[in-house]
């Protein structure tokens, strides 16, 4: 395909996790291989991907996330005001 840069008109590639997660949502309709073509998506990028335990930032924002969560919980019950002793 001539003049074609990339799979976004600006020539970037999406992010491979975002990648992973649509092929999963959309192998039921469609084979992987067709797919990654279309997404010019190596697959063996792919199943490295699927086959690599998760790093440590996605589980360090999971418990962050949940940390979050619990501030913000406090905050709303004492009428938004923050102060160590409402928060802790």
């Amino acid at each position: 395909m001539a003049g074609r840069r990339g799979f976004r008109w600006d020539g970037a590639r999406p992010p491979r996790d975002g990648v992973v997660i649509f092929v999963e949502e959309n192998r039921s309709w469609f084979e992987v291989e067709p797919i990654l073509d279309v997404l010019q998506f190596a697959p063996s990028t792919y199943c490295a991907c699927k086959s690599r335990p998760p790093s440590e930032r996605p589980r360090d924002d999971a418990v962050l996330k949940v940390e979050i969560t619990r501030v913000h919980r406090v905050h709303r019950v004492h009428h938004d005001v923050y102060g160590v002793r409402k928060v802790s």
